[in-house]
Order: C-alpha cells, then sequence, then structure tokens
C-alpha cells in the first residue's frame, strides 16, 4: 500500500498505508492504516486503522481502529471503533465501540456539547459536561464532569466522579463521589457507594478504558438521593428519605430519615438516622 500527502481538497478512493492531510479530503471504498489530518474529512465505505483529525469529521459505513476527533462528529449508518475519543458535538444513527471518550483526558473543556443518536460501548467515559438525551447500550460509564439526565441511568457499573442529577440510576456497581450538585431521585443496585475518596479498586482496575485514574476526592457536600436500595449500602454525606440493604454502613454527616436493614447496620456517631427496622 501506498502513502500520500494531501494539500487542500483532494477525493481518494483505494488503500493507502498513511495519509497526511492539510485541507478537507473525501475518502470512499478504502482501507487505510493511518490517517494525520488538520481540516474536515469525509469517509465513506471504509476501514481506518487509525485516525488523527483536528477538524470535523462525516462518515458513513465506516470502521475505525484508534480514532480522536478535535471536531464535531456525524456519523451515517452502522459504524464501529475500537477506541473513539471525541472533542466536540456527535451525532450518529448506530457507533459502536469498546471505549468511547467524550472529552480531554484533563477534562478542561467546560462546554455542554451536543449528543445525539444511538451509541453502544463497553466503557463511556466523559470529562466534559454532558446532558444524556441520547440512545444507548453501556456496559461501564465513568463520569468525570458534569452529567444531566432526564430519565434513568441504566448500565452494569457507574461511577460518578463529578456532578450527577438524575431522576435515577440502576446498576450493579454505583459510585458516587459527595460532590455538590449532585442529586439523585433513586438508586437501585447490587453494591451502592457514596464517599468523600474515590480508592482504584480490582473491579474498577478491569474496566476497559482510555483515561488513566489514580483516585479522586470530592468537595465533601451533602449530597440528595432520595432512597437507595443495595444489598450492600455504604453511605457518607448523603441526605436521604430511605435506605434498605442486607448490610448497610451509615456514615458521617449523613441524615437518613428511615434505613431498613436484614443483616448488618453500622451507623457512625456522626450521623442521624430517624427509624431503624430489621427485616
Amino acid at each position: 500500500m501506498r502513502s500520500t500527502i494531501a494539500l487542500g481538497e483532494k477525493r481518494m478512493e483505494g488503500n493507502y498505508r498513511r495519509i497526511l492531510a492539510a485541507g478537507d479530503i473525501w475518502l470512499t471504498n478504502s482501507k487505510t492504516g493511518s490517517i494525520y489530518a488538520a481540516g474536515d474529512i469525509d469517509i465513506k465505505s471504509s476501514v481506518v486503522k487509525k485516525l488523527r483529525l483536528a477538524g470535523d469529521f462525516d462518515g458513513d459505513s465506516v470502521v475505525i481502529g484508534s480514532g480522536k476527533v478535535v471536531g464535531d462528529i456525524d456519523l451515517k449508518g452502522i459504524c464501529k471503533a475500537d477506541r473513539m475519543v471525541v472533542f466536540g458535538d456527535v451525532n450518529c444513527e448506530y457507533l459502536e465501540c469498546i471505549c468511547l471518550r467524550h472529552g480531554s483526558p484533563k477534562g478542561k473543556n467546560t462546554r455542554n456539547s451536543r449528543i445525539s443518536g444511538f451509541y453502544k460501548a463497553t466503557t463511556f467515559e466523559s470529562t466534559m459536561p454532558v446532558i444524556v438525551s441520547f440512545d444507548y447500550e453501556f456496559e461501564n460509564m465513568i463520569i468525570s464532569s458534569s452529567l444531566r439526565a432526564s430519565t434513568e441511568l441504566v448500565c452494569t457499573k457507574f461511577y460518578g466522579l463529578g456532578k450527577i442529577s438524575s431522576p435515577a440510576i440502576n446498576a450493579d456497581t454505583v459510585f458516587l463521589l459527595a460532590n455538590n450538585g449532585t442529586k439523585i431521585g433513586e438508586i437501585t443496585g447490587s453494591k451502592v457507594t457514596v464517599s468523600t475518596k474515590f480508592k482504584l479498586d480490582k473491579a474498577f482496575r478491569s474496566i476497559p478504558k482510555t483515561l488513566r485514574i489514580d483516585g479522586a476526592i470530592s468537595d465533601e457536600s451533602i449530597i440528595d438521593i432520595d432512597a437507595i436500595s443495595a444489598d450492600k449500602v455504604t453511605i457518607e454525606y448523603v441526605k436521604a428519605t430511605s435506605v434498605s440493604g442486607i448490610d448497610v454502613e451509615i456514615g458521617d454527616l449523613s441524615i437518613v430519615e428511615e434505613v431498613t436493614y436484614q443483616n448488618s447496620l453500622t451507623i457512625s456517631d456522626k450521623a442521624i438516622v430517624g427509624r431503624v427496622v430489621k427485616q
């Protein structure tokens, strides 16, 4: 396969080992090893192993190995990627990834990007403010910035390390940092933890991801969660109406109207619990 340098506008077809582009390009029916480009790109019916783009990306029925786009994305048809990192607005009819990240590693961009369409990923990571108004199937969600949702958030493992606002979270594992502005209506899961510190455990390390997270500390705000129901509940800095579980630990600066437990219950001296019910 050949390599090429594209300057200005250029229409391309066929297979390439590497494309270096400064300007807008249109690529069709191609198998390409890598593309490094500054400018807008339109790719159709092609496979690209590595894409590094400063510009907007329009695609139709494309497969990307590793993609990083500093710009907006608009994808049509069934599109797939192993790892895709996006720094702008995203609209996809169907995008399936192993890892899908929204934002830079340091999360410096604070604007709300628009995300629409359907997304399927093993792991969704976000370091930019995100509004969940799109359809998705995520196994894992790692949210380092703010997230707002108007409907229930559903996945297998949910890690809210920023400000989270949602009427409900339904996941086997739920971890929330006690950050100012976090407000949840109801949390249902197997293991629910709310803490002022996030420490990596084996379960988190096993998740495929693009970000390196060594841990996190909250701003130690008391957060509002109306109801929590899980097998194992460990919380601090939470104001709740009801908490129920098999094993329950109510930590410092928690205010709970009613706690229901089956096996064990621990209540901190710095917590307030109105009523305790043992099932």
